[in-house]
């Protein structure tokens, strides 16, 4: 699953509609976006600290960041 976080946020924004097989079902995108929102974070995965709570500001900085390495 390496990469689920990001994965995850290009769906949740419409981006993308499935992760790999699995189409994601609205209800799920509406579940993943309140609880998003209800805890202001976005969980990501790392070697190190393994999951991690990381404030959404944070996380969309990281996310474009990361987005503009893939390019």
């Amino acid at each position: 699953m390496d990469g689920l976080e990001y994965e995850l946020w290009e769906i949740l924004n419409g981006v993308k509609s499935h992760y790999y097989r699995h189409m994601v079902t609205q209800e799920e995108l509406q579940q993943l976006k309140v609880l998003s929102e209800q805890c202001g974070c976005w969980i990501i995965f790392d070697d190190e600290s393994e999951e991690t709570a990381l404030d959404l500001e944070s996380w969309k900085k990281r996310f474009e960041k990361q987005k503009g390495a893939t390019r």
